[in-house]
């Protein structure tokens, strides 16, 4: 294993992440990945809500503690809607 600040170019399999500079449009696009991601699983509503405010999942977390608990809890309502494709944990 290499040091953190020495990746291996070589090896297809380490992890390498960057950080992307973004406005705060990024944030509810990413914060809506993660509540479909989360339905489509089968997750029930109330549980994708208990997630976000679980600090064991930081990016959904930081979500929750950014913009608060309705804040979450619109976007699930929003994901469940009629016509959406993600639909799961009913």
């Amino acid at each position: 294993m290499t040091p953190r600040d020495d990746p291996d170019v070589t090896d297809p399999l380490e992890a390498v992440a960057v950080s992307c500079p973004a406005g705060p449009e990024a944030l509810e696009a990413m914060a809506t990945a993660f509540v479909e991601e989360f339905l489509s699983q089968g997750l029930p509503p109330e549980r994708v809500v208990a997630l976000f405010r679980d600090p064991f999942y930081a990016a959904p977390h930081g979500v929750w503690r950014a913009r608060g608990e309705a804040y979450v809890r619109s976007l699930v309502a929003r994901a469940r809607r009629p016509g959406r494709a993600v639909q799961g944990g009913q």
